[in-house]
């Protein structure tokens, strides 16, 4: 939000002067989280949405311009899957661990046929 709000008219520069809070329901009863804003906490959002944007741009290569979700790997771990939104279509939702293995060795297979042309 102190990003936001930098970049919007009439609102402070600094990001000491912003008081972040959320506030959730937790075991019954709500929990409000505050924390003051500070430059420490700015930079490292900063670079978490670099990071998250990062991420994303390389998903989208391995994806291809079709958006190929099958060219995406599996997960490692079975509880990755259990708030997928393509688990239902996903090839490797009932065994994860054997189908990045089998991706795995097509990717393996496909590069080592690169290489050979």
């Amino acid at each position: 939000m102190i990003l936001w709000a930098q970049e919007s008219e009439g609102l402070p520069n600094s990001p000491r002067k912003y008081k972040i809070s959320r506030l959730g329901w937790n075991d019954g009863h709500w929990v409000l989280w505050s924390q003051h804003g500070s430059v420490k906490a700015y930079n490292e959002v900063k670079k978490l949405i670099a990071n998250d944007v990062a991420s994303m741009r390389q998903v989208s290569r391995t994806m291809g311009p079709a958006r190929d979700v099958d060219k995406l790997a599996y997960a490692q771990q079975m509880w990755r899957c259990r708030k997928c939104p393509y688990r239902w279509t996903c090839q490797g939702a009932s065994n994860p661990i054997r189908a990045r293995l089998e991706q795995e060795a097509v990717e393996v297979e496909n590069s080592r046929s690169q290489l050979a042309e």
